[in-house]
Parts: structure tokens; C-alpha cells; sequence
């Protein structure tokens, strides 16, 4: 099994079980709010983790066009070199990765949200009659 099967099908995994055990449970009113609660809190981990990647990404991609916009012509050739140098490393943005498998963003996000909806939609389906 590949990490990033593993890592995010935790969350995944999560979310559809406490999706079926609130649909199980439809009648109590603490349950549905316990369950709610429960799926509320493994998303919340889930988009902060993969916000924070996104972020990181988009303000990694900014730092070569504000290197470029400062006064480099001006200045001494040693600060042009090492402004190069600076410009040359940002073209490939910084990124959170898991076990360098594959990038955390917000991609990410909207596939664990996918994923969680289809297999609970799958258990919903096999649970009715």
C-alpha cells in the first residue's frame, strides 16, 4: 500500500464511518450532534493541513517577482549574483509533502472530500432496502 493511500484514507476512512453510524443513528439528536461534531473535527485537521500547503506554494511562487521588483539594478554585481541565485530557487515553489509521495494542498482536500462522499454514498446504498 503507498503512503498517500494511507495517509489520506484515514481521514477518508473517518469521515465515512462516523457519515454511516450518524445515519444509523438518525433518531437521537445527541448522537447526530456527537457524529457531527466528530466529522467537523477530522475536516477541520484535514483543510488546515492542506490550506497550509496552499499557502505555502502561492507565497514561494511570489518571492522570484518580488526578488525581480526590488532595486536590483543599482546595486554591486555580488548582489545581483546572489539575487540570481535567489530567483533561479524560486522557480520551483516550496511545498509540504508527505513522505515525498505527493504534495499536500488543496487538490488533496477536495479529493479526500470526494472519496469520503462516494464511499459513504456506496455504504448508504448497500444499507437500504
Amino acid at each position: 500500500m503507498k503512503l498517500d493511500r494511507c495517509i489520506f484514507n484515514c481521514p477518508t476512512t473517518t469521515i465515512t464511518i462516523v457519515s454511516m453510524r450518524t445515519y444509523k443513528t438518525a433518531g437521537t439528536g445527541f448522537a447526530i450532534l456527537k457524529h457531527f461534531m466528530s466529522i467537523i473535527g477530522v475536516l477541520s485537521q484535514s483543510l488546515l493541513l492542506c490550506w497550509l500547503g496552499e499557502r505555502l506554494i502561492q507565497q514561494s511562487l511570489r518571492v522570484k517577482t518580488a526578488a525581480y521588483d526590488c532595486n536590483w539594478y543599482g546595486q554591486s554585481t555580488m548582489f545581483k549574483r546572489l539575487l540570481l541565485m535567489v530567483i533561479k530557487r524560486a522557480q520551483d515553489p516550496a511545498k509540504f509533502s508527505a513522505g515525498s509521495f505527493f504534495d499536500i494542498n488543496i487538490e488533496k482536500f477536495d479529493h479526500i472530500l470526494r472519496r469520503a462522499y462516494s464511499y459513504y454514498a456506496v455504504l448508504r446504498k448497500m444499507k437500504e432496502p
